[in-house]
């Protein structure tokens, strides 16, 4: 039971600390979200959103990670 608990508390913490918020299903909305384990300073913020109206993303660029890292984010925080 407490580590249950010390699981919860440290969740909360993680989510006050990043200021998470919850999702809403059917849509996703990222506004200067960041990889949560990169370090914050050097990370590179994105923004980008899914709806109703649109049903995919096309993520191109050069070969230097950033797409890997905006897929991962995507998967992470959705």
């Amino acid at each position: 039971m407490l580590a249950h608990l010390d699981g919860l508390f440290a969740r909360a913490e993680f989510a006050a600390a990043y200021r998470c918020v919850s999702p809403q299903l059917g849509v996703l909305a990222l506004r200067d979200a960041r990889h949560p384990l990169l370090e914050r300073e050097r990370a590179v913020p994105i923004t980008l959103s899914l709806g109703a109206d649109k049903r995919m993303t096309v993520i191109t660029g050069p070969n230097t990670g950033g797409k890997t890292v905006t897929l991962k984010t995507m998967g992470l925080l959705s």
